[in-house]
């Protein structure tokens, strides 16, 4: 695979990622109590970190 081919891939991912992690961000928490709504939050902690992880792999790739 070229370069470019794999920056494009990385950049593709990556814009996943960060688009999901939005959309759960955009949650109505008002709705969730308790473990579910600690479910939640502990899901969009790891989308973050998730979308840091790639960010990083993508910058140091490019």
């Amino acid at each position: 695979m070229e370069p470019a081919d794999t920056l494009a891939a990385r950049l593709t991912d990556f814009l996943s990622s960060l688009n999901t992690f939005e959309k759960s961000l955009q949650l109505d928490m008002t709705k969730y109590k308790g473990v579910e709504l600690d479910t939640i939050k502990n899901g969009q902690i790891q989308k973050f970190e998730y979308c840091i992880e790639l960010c990083w792999k993508t910058i140091k790739f490019f």
